[in-house]
């Protein structure tokens, strides 16, 4: 009797775990979808307290051990981009097929290992929104506040997980919105009572904006290395430039010097990666030629020589110059099936959302109106790896926020490596480089652009399993 008495217990515990999940949230189908997944999966929107603001979240249960597997928050860039790029095309469990009609398994995605939580953000991208249709003036602090107020709004909606190992994770400017958000939750901790605590155990950016100045610098050195530019071109940086005939970094001030000659010698290298063909997310691969792709090539060459200092122009100083609507758009990324889809009224209703403002979902908000508040991310990394570990990744083949720039930003920290660099396996092949300074790993994927796990989904998910259990890569 005393056995059978326990077992009822434990039935009774977990049907109280699977009831706590909000069932107003839940997703019980969605068009395209051929086949029944074997996880449950919520959408929805998370209260930002005290404000009018709403931002969706998409949360899908771990396949492998839902109650006891990790929780990860996924964040993609921009700023002004949304997640559920990452998830449709990138980590999700499932994936769009061209024409933005039919979804297919994904048999890398993350959610293999854990508990995925994809959350558009800040209000104004995707399907968030605010009550009041002018509040879409954010900037880095804000929107770091606004996230640490949705991660804890989902563990209100699911206390389930709130016990499970957390970690903060993104890519492209995900370096900025990342360790910003961790050190929020690190500040909220140390003043919260223990039953409010948020069990963040690490953080990870892929190809992240740590930078802006070494990106700069770097992606120099990345295009003559890569054969990009020439040598009678280097020769002209070095002596313009540098303090060596031959740049070396640390002897060079790209884009920033006073001469005309450097800034004109940078501007050749800057036009030749972001004003023209070249796919800047992954140097191997062709841009889309879609009729979005080609309106922002054609402004490209109707807006002039880029901002050398910065590295790229904005959409929005494309539009502003060329007289197209280009916003809500990237460049040499078809998007196509993502907008086709999830403007779909039958989806919006699968996922208890719809856009909430005059205008349709897309890749990158038109509304938004964003301050960047932060040119180096990197340097806040030592106050938080004393309680939290970290992962820096990046495709090595991306020129958005190239690998170097990461590199140097990383050891420039003067941490103690307490692995040399080697290299990583992956189904008996080489998948990239990595060497670790203690609780941080510098980790490259080799032969991935901007969107690591797009483009080499298999190396992403063993990187990412090995990240959250904490071994070896």
């Amino acid at each position: 009797m005393k056995s059978l008495a326990a077992a009822v217990v434990v039935v009774a515990l977990v049907a109280n775990v699977s009831m706590a999940a909000p069932a107003e949230d839940e997703v019980t189908s969605l068009p395209g979808l051929t086949y029944k997944p074997n996880f449950d999966q919520w959408s929805g929107y998370l209260n930002v307290t005290g404000s009018a603001k709403r931002l969706h979240y998409w949360a899908v249960e771990s396949q492998n051990d839902p109650a006891n597997d990790p929780v990860i928050l996924w964040l993609n860039g921009g700023p002004g981009c949304s997640s559920l790029d990452g998830f449709l095309s990138e980590h999700g469990p499932f994936h769009l097929r061209p024409g933005g009609k039919e979804l297919y398994e994904n048999p890398y995605a993350w959610n293999k290992v854990a508990n995925v939580i994809y959350l558009e953000a800040p209000a104004g991208v995707g399907f968030s929104y605010s009550t009041d249709s002018s509040d879409y003036t954010t900037d880095d602090d804000t929107t770091s506040h606004d996230n640490l107020l949705a991660v804890r709004s989902f563990f209100d909606k699911f206390p389930e997980w709130k016990q499970n190992d957390f970690f903060v994770t993104g890519e492209s400017y995900g370096g900025v919105y990342v360790p910003t958000l961790t050190k929020r939750i690190q500040d909220f901790n140390q003043a919260a009572p223990s039953s409010e605590k948020i069990n963040l155990v690490g953080f990870a950016t892929g190809n992240g904006y740590s930078s802006s100045k070494l990106l700069s610098e770097s992606v120099i050195f990345f295009a003559y290395f890569h054969g990009l530019i020439d040598l009678n071109l280097w020769k002209e940086l070095g002596q313009a430039c540098c303090s060596t005939q031959f740049p070396e970094k640390d002897q060079c001030n790209f884009g920033t010097q006073s001469n005309a000659q450097c800034q004109a010698a940078t501007a050749k290298v800057m036009n030749l990666i972001y004003g023209g063909t070249i796919n800047w997310y992954a140097l191997y691969l062709p841009c889309s030629n879609t009729p979005n792709e080609r309106m922002i090539r054609a402004a490209n060459l109707i807006a002039g020589p880029w901002d050398v200092k910065i590295g790229q122009k904005s959409v929005e100083d494309l539009q502003q110059q060329s007289g197209r609507h280009l916003l809500g758009n990237v460049p040499c990324i078809d998007t196509e099936a993502l907008n086709i889809w999830l403007n779909n009224p039958d989806v919006q209703k699968a996922l208890h959302v719809s856009m909430h403002r005059d205008d349709q979902w897309s890749i990158c908000s038109n509304v938004l109106k964003y301050t960047q508040q932060y040119d180096d991310m990197i340097s806040i990394y030592p106050g938080l790896l004393e309680d939290f570990r970290s992962l820096v990744y990046n495709g090595d083949t991306d020129m958005a926020c190239n690998f170097l720039g990461d590199q140097w930003a990383v050891e420039g920290l003067g941490l103690n490596q307490t692995e040399a660099y080697r290299e990583w396996m992956v189904d008996g092949q080489v998948a990239g480089f990595v060497k670790k300074f203690g609780d941080l790993a510098l980790l490259t994927v080799k032969g991935a652009g901007h969107m690591v796990p797009q483009w080499k989904p298999p190396q992403a998910l063993a990187m990412i399993t090995a990240f959250i259990h904490n071994k070896p890569y």
